[in-house]
């Protein structure tokens, strides 16, 4: 298996979801051995989350990740098929 590829692109309103999915899931895991869940989840509600104003002045950006299987895309594209890796949201800033 190669390393993942990695891109960086503006998101769009319909990212927010799976944004806010990935903040959640990042602070309740990378802060678990640092802080209590009800500090964690005092944090989401707060601190932590999306702003929809960076979003709109094009600052926030997200970055995605595409595992690449190299054996596994080889063999559908010599079948004709697309080989279905996706973009999945790794990352998110602004």
């Amino acid at each position: 298996m190669y390393p993942a590829k990695i891109r960086i692109r503006k998101p769009v309103t319909a990212d927010v979801p799976a944004l806010r999915e990935l903040i959640e899931r990042s602070v309740k895991e990378l802060q678990a051995e640092d802080y209590t869940l009800e500090q964690m989840e005092g944090a989401l509600e707060s601190v932590f989350g999306v702003d929809s104003q960076l979003i709109a002045d094009g600052t926030y950006l997200v970055a995605e990740a595409r595992n690449v299987d190299a054996a596994r895309d080889a063999q559908k594209i010599s079948e004709g098929k697309n080989s279905g890796a996706e973009w999945v949201i790794a990352g998110c800033g602004g």
